[in-house]
């Protein structure tokens, strides 16, 4: 299934992480919940509890991408942003893609966080829009 997909995805951004690179991981479904309450170093100890958290994550229903990139983008120290997603925005202050887009983007405009974008299929205009706003990158997963 799709949560299988971003989590082997997932997987592969964590074990690329050098140990001075500070990082957290936010679920999402209909709400949001980050692991950590902030940027946790990528340190061997904490790069396998983050793969741990990730393997338990269980499908729940639901997509609300504006409030946990909001989140995201808020964050302490955060200068860069993977959004693994199948791309639908069902529930959040914004569901409309150009209102995510748009609030993304004034939110991001002195933050100037990079969002890269990965589609685990779904509607990719949002994640493609996203990606070329904020200087990120945007991928399919196969």
């Amino acid at each position: 299934n799709r949560l299988d997909v971003a989590k082997e995805q997932l997987e592969k951004v964590i074990a690329t992480f050098r140990q001075d690179v500070k990082f957290d991981l936010v679920f999402f479904d209909n709400g949001f919940k980050p692991w950590q309450p902030g940027l946790v170093p990528a340190n061997e100890e904490n790069r396998k509890a983050a793969i741990e958290y990730a393997r338990a994550q269980q499908p729940r229903g639901g997509t609300n991408i504006y409030d946990p990139l909001e989140a995201a983008i808020l964050m302490e120290g955060v200068d860069t942003v993977f959004l693994l997603t199948d791309g639908d925005p069902g529930s959040g202050k914004f569901i409309a893609t150009e209102d995510i887009v748009r609030e993304i983007g004034n939110l991001n405009r002195t933050r100037r966080v990079k969002v890269h974008t990965i589609a685990l299929g779904g509607t990719r205009e949002l994640l493609v829009a996203l990606a070329r706003e904020s200087g990120g990158r945007y991928v399919e997963a196969k």
